[in-house]
């Protein structure tokens, strides 16, 4: 009986690795060719955990077998120390700073999607505490009213004392058209130029602020929010009634596959396009937000082969930032040219006011 337990679990553990094979090859393959691929690339930290279990349990049995999960880890290492972060010690000798602080607020839970009161005030709460430069928004909501209590626009350009901000808008709504949501960035310093990286067809955004920092020096600054991948709370459309009054409708579709790989083809060709934008800066370039896919993955691998990412320099373990119902999801980041070193990154994942985490970043100039 044992044996046959055993044989089973021999092919169980093939299987597995073969799996985990074609997650960590996801970051190689280029969505459009291959999304089935990328969607199972999803899996490569849950598929390690499987990993690290055969292992234990060959082990324990004595049995050889556990070298196949040893020799994985080997192979794989590159997908792992992008996951799971063990961060290095090094010292930085640059004294100017720029603190950057990025999240997908989701609206501030105008609709009550989440069971949060005052999010915008818990936000700016957060803004406080941590006294950034510059503060990128995604899923930002603001009623253009002049006298609306929801104009969050006016609220944050109080709340940060910030005199200059860029707020692009993706969906303009309600019977004065007044209800807008788009993408926003906040700065202490000048933006002396504005922009948007087109994309077709999403109402997903990228934008770009050149900003002026101290001692004569321009970044050029990306706040990016990535096609959804359409889990939980984000698996919908945005769709009003005619006089554009109802709140967002749910919208979930049947062929949940179809649905995931089309959003990684969005994905992949948003990320191409960010790409171009990005070497074709004039500037330094930092690069915060919702990019909606996990460190492996053809997205990461893009970006990270211009910038480096700001968790793995200074962050430690998996390092979530989506706080909705599925676990250890690192899909927010902050990126930044080689002129910068990483100070210090933090996750704020002590309260819940989205569904992300905001994300903060000390870089040194």
């Amino acid at each position: 009986m044992r044996r046959r337990i055993d044989k089973a679990l021999v092919y169980l553990n093939i299987i597995s690795l073969l799996f985990w094979a074609i997650s960590y090859g996801a970051q190689f393959v280029h969505p459009n060719s291959a999304a089935v691929i990328s969607i199972l690339g999803l899996g490569f930290l849950p598929l390690a955990i499987v990993n690290l279990l055969f292992i234990g349990y060959w082990a324990f049995r004595r049995k050889y077998y556990f070298l196949m999960g040893v020799v994985a880890i080997f192979l794989f290492r590159g997908g792992l120390a992008k996951t799971i972060i063990i961060p290095t010690s090094s010292k930085i000798k640059k004294q100017n700073e720029l603190r950057v602080f990025s999240q997908n607020v989701e609206v501030f839970n105008v609709y009550d999607w989440q069971p949060i009161k005052n999010a915008h005030q818990k936000i700016a709460g957060e803004i406080k505490q941590f006294q950034p430069d510059i503060i990128a928004f995604q899923e930002f909501y603001t009623n253009k009213g002049s006298q609306s209590s929801k104009n969050y626009e006016q609220f944050f350009k109080r709340a940060s004392s910030f005199k200059y901000h860029h707020f692009a808008t993706s969906v303009k709504a309600g019977k004065d058209k007044k209800n807008h949501f788009g993408i926003a960035t906040f700065s202490k310093y000048p933006i002396i130029n504005k922009g948007v990286v087109p994309m077709e067809k999403t109402r997903n955004q990228i934008i770009y602020s050149d900003i002026q920092l101290p001692n004569n020096r321009t970044i050029r600054f990306f706040n990016v929010h990535l096609q959804s991948i359409y889990f939980d709370k984000d698996e919908f459309d945005i769709e009003f009634d005619v006089d554009g009054n109802q709140a967002p409708k749910m919208n979930v579709s049947r062929a949940t596959v179809r649905k995931l790989a089309k959003a990684f083809r969005k994905r992949s060709y948003q990320t191409d396009a960010l790409v171009k934008a990005i070497k074709a800066s004039p500037y330094p370039v930092v690069l915060s937000g919702d990019f909606n896919d996990t460190p492996v993955s053809y997205t990461h691998r893009q970006i990270s082969n211009l910038l480096t990412d700001a968790y793995q320099q200074k962050g430690f373990g998996i390092g979530a930032t989506f706080a909705g119902k599925i676990p250890a999801l690192r899909i927010d980041y902050i990126f930044a040219d080689s002129l910068f070193d990483v100070a210090d990154i933090n996750i704020h994942n002590k309260e819940v006011h989205a569904d992300h985490y905001a994300i903060s970043s000390v870089l040194k100039y």
